[in-house]
């Protein structure tokens, strides 16, 4: 991570000022920028960017801290007064189960989005945030795996954002996971997903918390008909209704007595239901039936 302070000196160069000034201020790439600051630190007072390859906070105490080939160090995220270039990851997390987090601890993600110059992350991981949309979309133009546990996204308006415009914001998705995050209620319907060309080419899609509403029948149905190998792990809330656990009852039932299965089985539960069922199609899900 290279940044200066302290007195500096304009050096002469033999290219012209205005290609000089265009240059530091329009970097190609955070590997470029570095490297004009590391040959003259006057560059740096130009356009003063913290180039940070992997961001994250974890809940024990010590803030926010940068990580450089695996080493953490602490970051003085407050008094940072400089744009910041994110370039692979940013992880908020927190493994404790606290019920009444403060808006402090909430808004983590949110606070530091005005600080950057670009956001690169291909890995976005956030616990128990809140952020609004066009927050979200900053974070997630480069992501390709994105995990949210508790995390509420709101739109301009206060509405809650729905999940497929979560997936619609983050073009070069692979995998998306979801656990417990809000969405407008009833959830988003398969159909609108499938209007989105990312939602396509994803590797795994997980998304547990789901109420009743979502249209299980059209997606296993879609699944089945073209053969899809996108992973589908779906996992819904414990209030349903006797109706809609009997229509999963025999989703789940078709996957487990299906010998041979020419797509890619997903993994369809419920709060409540059978063990045996459980653990049965979770391994045919995992590949060991």
């Amino acid at each position: 991570m290279c940044y200066f302070r302290g007195p500096y000196y304009r050096q002469e160069f033999s290219l012209p000022d205005s290609v000089l000034y265009y240059m530091i201020k329009n970097p190609s790439s955070p590997k470029t920028y570095e490297k004009f600051i590391q040959c003259c630190k006057y560059f740096f007072s130009k356009n003063p960017i913290i180039v940070i390859p992997r961001l994250k906070f974890d809940h024990d105490g010590n803030g926010w801290k940068v990580v450089r080939n695996g080493i953490p160090t602490k970051f003085d995220m407050k008094n940072v007064s400089n744009k910041l270039w994110i370039t692979n990851a940013i992880r908020v997390y927190d493994n404790e189960d606290t019920r009444n987090e403060i808006p402090l601890i909430m808004n983590l993600a949110s606070s530091i989005v005005p600080k950057f110059y670009k956001c690169d992350v291909t890995k976005l991981s956030l616990t128990k945030q809140n952020i609004f949309f066009d927050e979200y979309l900053m974070l997630a133009l480069n992501v390709k795996l994105l995990a949210f546990v508790d995390v509420i996204v709101k739109n301009l308006d206060g509405t809650l954002t729905s999940v497929e415009k979560l997936v619609e914001g983050a073009s070069k998705l692979k995998e998306f996971c979801l656990f417990n995050v809000a969405v407008p209620s009833p959830p988003s319907t398969f159909v609108e997903l499938l209007k989105l060309p990312q939602f396509f080419t994803l590797d795994n899609f997980v998304w547990a918390g789901i109420s009743e509403g979502f249209d299980i029948v059209k997606c296993f149905n879609y699944i089945k008909k073209n053969k899809v190998q996108t992973k589908f792990f779906l996992c819904f809330t414990d209030q349903l209704s006797d109706e809609y656990q009997n229509l999963l009852e025999l989703i789940i039932d078709e996957i487990i007595e299906t010998e041979k299965h020419e797509y890619q089985p997903p993994f369809i539960g419920y709060q409540g239901m059978n063990d045996e069922k459980y653990k049965k199609i979770e391994s045919i899900y995992d590949g060991i039936l």
